[in-house]
């Protein structure tokens, strides 16, 4: 096994209904997990990225939020609506999403 070229960490943390932090799962990061994981397999790129759910990402109230390395650019507030510009502008042709992205 190698190394593929980038690794895309999607936030699963879920926090209890309430929580003042909320929590990525609580807002839908694990569905927009999945359907990235299917966009990647459509695409015949699962060789080159892997997608991978984590637990607390540290950005709870940004969230769900998603990481791509090793170029180490995170993206926040992420939708399902917002997977397709992810895959074809940032993970094929290397143009991060400026308006997604979490910036300090």
């Amino acid at each position: 096994m190698s190394f593929r070229k980038r690794y895309v960490l999607v936030c699963q943390n879920r926090r209890p209904e309430g929580n003042p932090k909320g929590s990525c799962a609580g807002s839908g990061s694990e569905e927009i997990r999945a359907k990235l994981k299917e966009l990647i397999e459509e695409r015949g790129l699962s060789g080159d990225i892997r997608v991978i759910g984590t637990t607390c990402l540290d950005f709870c109230e940004k969230g769900p939020v998603i990481a791509v390395f090793p170029e180490g650019i995170w993206y926040c507030r992420v939708s399902l609506d917002d997977l397709e510009r992810i895959v074809e502008e940032h993970l094929i042709n290397g143009k991060p999403i400026e308006s997604l992205r979490l910036t300090e």
